[in-house]
C-alpha cells in the first residue's frame, strides 16, 4: 500500500476564500457548517489539511451557485496572499527564476505538496493531486494554477502569455469558462495539473524588480526551511521559522506569533518553558542568525541589515550585535571580509 503525504495548506488561503465569497454575498455562517470547518482550529502551524481546504472551496461553491469557485477565487489572487515568497518572486530577474523560487520556497506556504519544475524547450511548473474528480479537489487544482497565472501576469502585465494548462480532473462546464481566467484553453483528463510556459516568455525579463533584496530574502527563506527541518525540536523550529518570515516588518511578539500558529499567547508561552525556552531568547537566535548571513552579503547597507532584522534603527542593532559578538557590526562585516581576501590569496 502506497503511502499518500499529509499534505496541508496555509489556512491564509482559507481566510481569503471566506472574504471572497462573504464580498459577493454569500453567508460565511451556512459556509463553515457545511465545511465543517472553524477557523483558529488548525493544526498549530497554521495549516490544514488539503481535502478540509477543498471541502471549504465546495461549500463556498455550493452557496454562491459558482461551479468554478476555486478558479475565480484564484484568478482574484495572487502569491502576496501567502508571505514572503512574493519578495522572491517579484524581485526575481525573469519569469523563469520566479517560478523556479516558487517551486523551491513552496514550503512556507504548504506541506507534503511535491511541486515540480521542469525545463525544455517549454517551462512546465505543477503537481499531482490525489482524488483529482473530487469536488474539492477540482476547486484546488484550478484556484492554484490561477493563482500562479495571475501572479505572473501581475510581474509582466501584458506581456505574460500562458502556453497551455492540463488538468487531471474532467471537464466541468465548458472550456470556455476557464479561458478568461487562464487566458487559454486548458486540457483535462492529464496525468498531472500544470501550466506550460513557452522559453521566451519565461526568459522576459520582470520590469522593476530590486536585485540588491533579492539575495537577502533567499538568505531568509532558506533560514526558515532550515529551521522546520529540525525534528528534534518542532515547535521551536515552528517559532523560529515565524519570526523569521515576520522579521522584515518588525520585531514579532509573542501574541504576533501565537495568532500564526493558532495557538493563545499564555498556550505558547507554556510550550516554550517546557521546552526549557523562552520567547526572547528564540527571537535573539533568529536574529543573531540572520544578521551573520545579512552581514556576509556585499552591497547591503547596515541599515537595511538592521532593517530586515526587525530593527527601528541601526544603534538598536548596534547595540544587540555588540551584545551577541562582542564587536559591532561593521567591524564584524570587516573581519569577514578580510578573512575572505586571505582565503583567495
Amino acid at each position: 500500500m502506497v503511502r499518500r503525504p499529509n499534505q496541508r495548506i496555509t489556512t491564509q488561503l482559507a481566510d481569503a476564500a471566506l472574504l471572497l465569497a462573504k464580498r459577493q454575498g454569500a453567508s460565511t455562517e451556512r459556509i463553515l457548517a457545511v465545511a465543517k470547518y472553524r477557523p483558529g482550529a488548525a493544526d498549530g502551524q497554521n495549516l490544514m489539511a488539503f481535502q478540509q481546504f477543498g471541502d471549504l472551496l465546495e461549500a463556498c461553491a455550493q452557496e454562491l451557485c459558482d461551479p468554478h469557485f476555486g478558479l475565480h477565487l484564484g484568478g482574484a489572487s495572487d502569491f502576496r496572499a501567502v508571505g514572503t515568497i512574493s519578495y522572491t518572486m517579484s524581485n526575481a530577474p525573469t519569469i523563469r527564476v520566479a517560478l523556479q523560487n516558487l517551486v523551491r520556497y513552496q514550503s512556507s506556504f504548504s506541506r507534503g505538496f511535491n511541486v515540480y519544475f521542469e525545463s525544455d524547450d517549454q517551462l512546465a511548473v505543477g503537481f499531482k493531486l490525489h482524488r483529482c474528480d473530487n469536488a474539492g479537489m477540482r476547486h484546488m487544482g484550478e484556484m492554484c494554477l490561477a493563482i500562479a497565472i495571475s501572479t505572473m501576469r501581475s510581474l509582466v502585465n501584458e506581456r505574460w502569455a500562458t502556453a497551455g494548462a492540463h488538468f487531471q480532473h474532467q471537464l466541468c462546464g465548458s472550456v470556455g469558462d476557464y479561458e478568461p481566467t487562464l487566458g487559454c484553453v486548458p486540457a483535462f483528463s492529464c496525468h498531472r495539473t500544470e501550466i506550460i510556459v513557452d522559453s521566451d516568455v519565461a526568459d522576459a525579463a520582470i520590469p522593476f524588480a530590486d536585485r540588491t533584496i533579492l539575495p537577502i530574502v533567499e538568505r531568509q527563506l532558506t533560514s526558515v526551511a532550515k529551521a522546520y527541518s529540525q525534528k528534534r525540536t518542532p515547535l521551536l523550529s515552528e517559532i523560529r521559522m515565524e519570526i523569521a518570515r515576520m522579521l522584515c516588518d518588525g520585531a514579532p511578539t509573542v501574541r504576533d506569533v501565537a495568532e500564526r500558529l493558532q495557538l493563545s499567547s499564555r498556550t505558547l508561552q507554556r510550550r516554550l518553558r517546557e521546552s526549557g525556552s523562552g520567547f526572547r531568547a528564540l527571537l535573539g537566535e533568529v536574529r543573531q542568525q540572520l544578521a551573520q548571513e545579512y552581514l556576509g552579503i556585499d552591497g547591503i547597507d547596515l541599515l537595511e541589515v538592521s532593517l530586515l532584522l526587525g530593527y527601528s534603527d541601526l544603534s538598536a542593532f548596534d547595540h544587540a550585535f555588540a551584545a551577541w559578538f562582542d564587536e559591532s557590526p561593521s567591524s564584524y562585516r570587516r573581519r569577514l571580509q578580510g578573512t575572505r581576501r586571505q582565503t583567495k590569496v
